[in-house]
């Protein structure tokens, strides 16, 4: 088995699958944030809580969009699949 089949085979769709299931938990961390949010609409600790779960997700979101393009162009770039 060379590396690049290695990497083609058991490296890329770990990678891939843990991206996509971190997309996921952020995108409900959102979702959450958003019903902590309006619910405690009354309440400024609650609608700060909602406003953090927000931020964080969105950073989060965006640091993963980010790595997931980064690797998808090591991947076009140097093993071309």
């Amino acid at each position: 088995m060379t590396l690049e089949t290695f990497v083609q085979n058991q490296i890329l769709p770990l990678f891939a699958g843990a991206i996509n299931l971190m997309m996921v938990l952020a995108v409900l961390g959102f979702i959450v944030g958003i019903i902590v949010f309006m619910q405690g609409a009354a309440d400024d600790q609650r609608r700060a809580l909602g406003k953090r779960w927000i931020v964080w997700s969105l950073i989060s979101l965006f640091l993963m969009v980010t790595v997931w393009g980064i690797a998808r162009l090591i991947r076009f770039t140097l093993f071309n699949i």
